[in-house]
């Protein structure tokens, strides 16, 4: 039965098998390479033998329960008193006639190096009397001698896949002149080993001597160790990074509806000609975390540059950096963020400092999770850069709530128009901030090059949140530091606003909903460049029924400034549109998750060795 098994099984992976020399009758020690598990299956479909195995065949399922009914003796190679006890077993097997098959090598190779032959076992030869017979097994298959083997520590479930794919597997046993019983079991395992690889020889094989053979192996195992780590590391990296996903739940985000009301609020009542209007910055980077971060000079440094360029309120915002520990800055304030999508934020008035963020890309949920943890421990929460590397899309921005700002302006991109533009069109009362993102203050037009004025009665913080809060601040986009634009009034009147400017103006728009421009100046060629004139344009419009917002931007001699909209509303709050928790899908979600953690340390501890003082200690039997 065990040999009409093993021919079927070699029927389905269609393994042919050919036969070189007699097979022995029986009470022979045969000793052989070995290349793979395939060996025992063409020897048991050729001939009734035993043969000598490692431990771990007996954990097999269903291989193991048959290695056992075919008296397989199973040997413990890392300890060495269990030859003690393998020799008697297969010296009283030999004397009853049967056939032993050793795979001497000790192990599989990869079909193109012949291993020395251990002799430890060969002593049950010696003992029983019986002859030795040498067998060269090669596995061939589209001329590759490697396909039939299992190389290094190749899995039998990924071993069997490979046999599958194989084309035209061929495996061929050479039955060599047997020898007469030895007297000395070294002697007779060094002809044995000679034999065989004269007769492989033929297929560009190659032996290695012992002391080669040790110094390939220790190197091999080295090398496997570090790759072994660098897969271990990586893996554990993976899991580390789960790990941060599986924490965001999932939201509800509000829907996108357009502001509607029968007032508008104007975040600029209060202002006039002749406003106190201070000159800000609250995104700047001094060195930090060793230089990783690519600021160039010291916190002091960078407020001292901004304060030469007549900015009152600075704020160095480096990444994760604790915000109290920046005395030199205005107000408190540091950058969120270490994702490699720069999907990042500004905590401005934070008194300490949130580490949890996604390393890789996230949707919205992630975003979304993020801006709310912030809350926590921040004022104001401002998305920064929104279209570098697309870390904040249009979409996401209209989706997302709970966030203060935008900055719109930032030397490193063009406007953020469209950004803003969707966030507003879809009913969030979101307003601008205009910075520099500077990282080093010699950077040509990279500071004082954006600012935002805020209309604030002095630089203490809690008068700078307020008035961000409020949206009485407008941004400048220049490249003289000197901003020439200046806001005298924004007023309106029923449905009809009016905006007065100052400066070099050479075109202005006002914007509504959806970002389509209402009306521009000068009015008799909406799409050409008046010449800059240092003058005061005033500039009205009458909003559409459709306008949920309207907003000014003005054009100079290279520089630009963006006002923050007027937004229809109650009278009495603007809307805060909030994400919330959907419970059942993130309870689904995190069920997964766990699912699958568990499941993957039950792998892991699936793959470690079993430790030596766990195993059963066998009892010793020393011959007489």
């Amino acid at each position: 039965m065990i040999r009409l098994l093993c021919r079927l099984v070699l029927r389905v992976f269609n393994v042919k098998r050919r036969t070189v020399g007699s097979a022995p009758a029986g009470g022979t020690l045969v000793l052989a390479n070995h290349l793979s598990w395939l060996d025992i299956v063409v020897l048991s479909a050729e001939l009734e033998c035993g043969f000598v195995a490692k431990q771990e065949v007996a954990a097999w399922p269903i291989v193991g329960r048959l290695a056992a009914r075919c008296g397989v003796v199973f040997i413990d190679r890392t300890r060495r008193r269990d030859l003690l006890r393998s020799i008697p077993i297969l010296e009283a097997r030999l004397r009853e006639g049967r056939v032993v098959v050793l795979f001497a090598e000790g192990t599989t190779t990869d079909g193109r190096a012949l291993l020395p032959f251990k002799s430890a076992l060969v002593e049950a030869a010696v003992r029983a009397g019986v002859t030795v017979q040498p067998l060269a097994l090669r596995g061939v298959a589209a001329g590759d001698c490697r396909a039939l083997c299992w190389i290094e520590d190749e899995s039998l479930l990924a071993n069997l896949p490979r046999l599958w794919r194989t084309k035209a597997p061929r495996f061929e046993m050479h039955w060599l002149e047997a020898l007469p019983a030895p007297t000395e079991r070294k002697a007779v395992t060094r002809v044995a080993h000679a034999r065989v690889a004269e007769r492989l020889a033929g297929g560009a094989l190659r032996t290695v001597s012992a002391k080669r053979s040790g110094a390939i192996r220790l190197l091999v195992n080295a090398g496997r160790g570090v790759l072994r780590s660098g897969i271990g590391l990586f893996i554990a990296l993976l899991v580390g990074i789960a790990l941060l996903y599986a924490q965001v739940p999932r939201y509800d985000f509000a829907p996108s509806e357009s502001f509607s009301g029968t007032a508008w609020y104007n975040p600029y009542t209060q202002a006039a000609p002749g406003s106190m209007w201070l000159r800000t910055n609250l995104h700047a980077h001094a060195r930090a975390w060793g230089g990783a971060t690519a600021g160039q000079q010291r916190a002091d440094d960078v407020v001292r540059r901004y304060r030469e360029l007549g900015t009152q309120v600075v704020g160095v915002s480096d990444y994760h950096a604790a915000p109290l520990d920046r005395p030199a800055s205005t107000v408190p304030v540091y950058e969120h963020g270490w994702n490699v999508a720069k999907a990042h934020r500004l905590a401005i008035g934070a008194s300490s400092v949130l580490w949890f963020d996604v390393p890789l890309w996230g949707s919205a949920h992630e975003e979304q999770f993020a801006i709310d943890r912030l809350h926590d421990h921040a004022e104001l929460v401002a998305v920064v850069h929104p279209g570098l590397r697309h870390g904040h899309s249009p979409a996401s921005l209209a989706k997302l709530g709970n966030y203060e700002l935008l900055e719109v302006l930032n030397h490193f991109l063009a406007p953020a128009d469209s950004a803003w533009d969707a966030a507003l069109s879809a009913g969030r009362p979101v307003w601008l901030l205009a910075n520099d993102d500077s990282h080093d203050i010699t950077g040509t037009g990279e500071t004082g090059t954006n600012f935002t004025r805020i209309l604030a009665p002095d630089t203490s913080t809690r008068a700078v949140i307020a008035a961000l809060r409020a949206g009485s601040a407008y941004g400048v986009r220049t490249h003289d530091h000197a901003g020439t634009l200046h806001l005298e009034q924004l007023q309106m009147r029923g449905d009809t606003l009016s905006v007065r400017l100052h400066g070099r103006v050479r075109a202005v728009r006002i914007i509504g909903q959806g970002g389509r421009v209402r009306s521009t100046w000068p009015v008799s060629a909406p799409t050409a460049r008046g010449t800059a004139v240092d003058t005061t344009v005033e500039l009205r419009t009458v909003a559409r029924e459709d306008d949920g917002y309207l907003r000014v931007v003005a054009e100079g001699t290279d520089e630009w400034l963006y006002t923050n909209p007027v937004i229809r509303w109650n009278g009495s709050a603007l809307p805060t549109p909030l994400a919330t928790v959907n419970t059942s899908r993130t309870v689904l979600r995190q069920t997964l998750w766990r699912l699958l953690f568990t499941w993957l340390a039950l792998w892991w501890l699936a793959q470690l060795p079993r430790a030596r003082w766990l195993r059963p200690r066998r009892p010793v039997t020393t011959p007489v």
